[in-house]
């Protein structure tokens, strides 16, 4: 027995598939970029502190250690460097690897302070 299916229903299913298509199946919350050389900031910063930034970077006591590292080794881009620094290197080995559809930037070393905002970083002490 076959049953016929009214045109409508076929229209129907496909913008249903189509809706289905269009959602995201993998959001990784926890992307950790990174910049690969402290002068890649300077461009963002006020030239005032460009001398105490190349001298002393972040200046922020913060960070993981661990005496086998906390970034993944997959994530070090091919002509090396710091893990998460080179966007291309993280859409192939990452992103499309694990058929991600989107990320959420969180950051590395001095990017991941921006992630800090209640940790009491930003308060003086007077």
């Amino acid at each position: 027995m076959y049953v016929v299916i009214p045109s409508i229903y076929s229209e129907i299913y496909k913008d249903f598939i189509r809706y289905l298509e269009a959602i995201p199946n993998v959001i990784d919350a926890d992307v950790h970029n990174a910049i690969a050389h402290n002068k890649d900031l300077l461009p963002y910063l006020p030239k005032v502190w460009h001398d105490c930034w190349l001298s002393a970077g972040p200046g922020y006591c913060g960070g993981w250690h661990s005496p086998v590292g906390v970034m993944r080794k997959d994530a070090i881009p091919d002509g090396g460097g710091i893990p998460g620094s080179d966007p291309q290197h993280m859409l192939k080995h990452h992103f499309e690897k694990y058929n991600i559809d989107y990320g959420i930037l969180t950051g590395s070393g001095i990017l991941g302070i921006s992630t800090k905002s209640e940790s009491g970083l930003w308060e003086r002490g007077d």
